[in-house]
């Protein structure tokens, strides 16, 4: 932002602050007299209300071109909200910018919430935040080097350039972070967790990762070397994206949960491989052998494929994920356990095909025909019906509630056995007598809901919230309530016989181990 102030001199302004929600402040610039400036800008935390408050030290630098850049005075600080100000009276035209800084080197942090803190470029080195809670915090060129972060929780954060290095980490849990670039040699990463983390540049030299969750990780580019400490999962999956595997023989591998973002694999031999859940996204599986290879949910997004061996389903489900099929017979087509997400199914004939698990999340399925289809446990979040779609009531139902909402309906004594309902809303809604056998709905959200005389036998409640919930003689017998949320329902009744209770909040308050 530049512009010139009407003072003798002319004097040019710039005004810069550090990017982000809490670390963005206005800047106010004045003329004080013919030669002088006086620039003023408000204090604010880099947390959000709630979180720990992190207040900046802010340094004014002057420029006359832009390039070399010098301190004006010493470092400010002030206290929330107050208005800090420095006036410049050397009279010289110069351009002017007030960086913010956030020094909390060694600092005593244990156990605190700085979630979605705008904390780039902080400066943590060796402080203590066992346990700490900085979930979608930016700490993108952060120095955390020396750091405890044992236990500590970064799920989502942005860890762009950071410094790890020499950090302890173990038992830490930083699932679906960015982590692209980041220094975390000589690290302790000990049972970390790093689901879903894009791990790309980053240096792991002379890191232990011995027991870390890396599923889904993306290692493309990171850096290992002799003395990096790691399961051997995950190093075969290291070593194939990062060195390839042309003609390898990989029979009977555990590459499930994989991403393969790339890959070479060309002319490999995996057959009787677990590829389970894995992303073949731009891999090459030309002349490769998959016979007999687990297959199910694999992204084949523009995998290439040539004189490939596999199941002649995979090679159908390669072939709809990249060029669709609008408008194709699929009657009786088994693609059970598929991944076409986003795939074109405009008009496709799917009569009694069989889908049993298939993820058509984002599909398009407008005008398609499901006449006698198998539907049990389709995912259908963000796909496309119309009036000319042919569905069963139970699935256009499960369709309705995950994408037109389901708070405050009213579908008492309905049939949703075997769906998939995860992250549905269901809030104030009336589900009485309903029967919910052996489903998925895992982080449903079932508050001040009525589900009296619901039967949820076998199904899968992982995370979800029951809170103030009417759950009186409710079956709940078998169910997983794995970290559910009961806080203040009504369970007069209900049966609870062989349900998983674990770090489930219980309707008193109290949590079960």
């Amino acid at each position: 932002m530049n512009f010139r102030v009407p003072i003798l001199t002319s004097i040019a302004i710039l005004l810069a602050a550090t990017a982000g929600a809490q670390r963005n402040f206005d800047i106010s610039v004045k003329a004080n007299g013919p030669r002088s400036v006086v620039v003023s800008w408000p204090v604010q935390s880099a947390t959000p209300v709630g979180d720990l408050l992190v207040l900046p030290q802010f340094q004014v630098q002057r420029s006359a071109d832009l390039k070399s850049w010098t301190p004006l005075g010493a470092p400010l600080s002030g206290a929330l909200h107050q208005t800090l100000t420095l006036a410049d009276s050397s009279g010289v035209a110069s351009f002017y910018k007030v960086q913010s800084i956030i020094s909390l080197a060694y600092a005593a942090l244990d156990n605190v919430t700085l979630s979605s803190g705008q904390l780039a470029a902080a400066d943590f080195f060796g402080a203590e935040l066992f346990g700490a809670t900085l979930n979608q915090a930016a700490l993108n060129g952060a120095n955390l080097g020396a750091a405890d972060l044992r236990n500590a929780s970064l799920i989502s954060a942005n860890l762009t350039d950071a410094s790890l290095f020499d950090v302890e980490a173990s038992g830490a849990v930083f699932d679906g972070s960015v982590m692209t670039g980041v220094n975390a040699s000589f690290g302790d990463f000990q049972l970390a967790s790093f689901f879903g983390v894009v791990l790309s540049n980053a240096n792991f030299g002379s890191a232990d990762l011995t027991g870390a969750d890396l599923d889904f990780a993306v290692f493309n580019g990171m850096k290992l070397d002799s003395n990096t400490l790691m399961d051997p999962k995950p190093t075969l999956i290291w070593q194939i994206v990062n060195l390839g595997a042309p003609g390898a023989n990989l029979d009977g591998q555990d590459l499930s949960s994989a991403a393969l973002l790339g890959a070479n694999l060309n002319g490999a031999k995996l057959t009787n491989a677990n590829l389970n859940s894995s992303e073949l996204i731009n891999a090459d599986i030309r002349n490769a052998n998959l016979t007999g290879a687990n297959l199910e949910y694999v992204n084949f997004q523009g995998t290439l494929v040539g004189d490939t061996v596999m199941d002649i389903e995979w090679l159908l489900v390669w072939y709809i994920l990249n060029h669709g099929a609008p408008g194709d017979n699929l009657k009786g087509t088994n693609l059970s356990f598929a991944y076409l997400e986003n795939a074109n199914l405009h008009g496709t004939m799917l009569i009694n095909a069989n889908l049993d698990g298939t993820d058509l999340s984002g599909a398009d399925l407008r005008g398609a025909n499901f006449l006698g289809a198998n539907m049990n446990y389709v995912e259908l979040p963000g796909s496309l019906l119309n009036g000319s779609t042919v569905i069963d009531s139970k699935s256009l139902l499960v369709w309705d509630i995950l994408n037109e909402g389901g708070d405050g309906v009213n579908i008492a004594g309905a049939n949703l056995s075997q769906v998939y309902l995860a992250g549905a809303s269901l809030r104030e809604s009336n589900l009485s007598n309903a029967v919910c056998t052996v489903s998925v709905m895992s982080d449903a959200d079932f508050t001040d809901s009525n589900l009296r005389l619901s039967n949820f036998s076998g199904s899968e409640l992982e995370g979800a919230l029951l809170v103030d919930a009417n759950l009186t003689s409710a079956n709940f017998s078998n169910t997983d309530l794995t970290d559910a949320d009961l806080l203040g329902a009504t369970t007069n009744g209900a049966n609870f016989s062989g349900a998983i209770f674990s770090n489930t909040i219980l309707p008193d308050g109290s949590v079960s181990p």
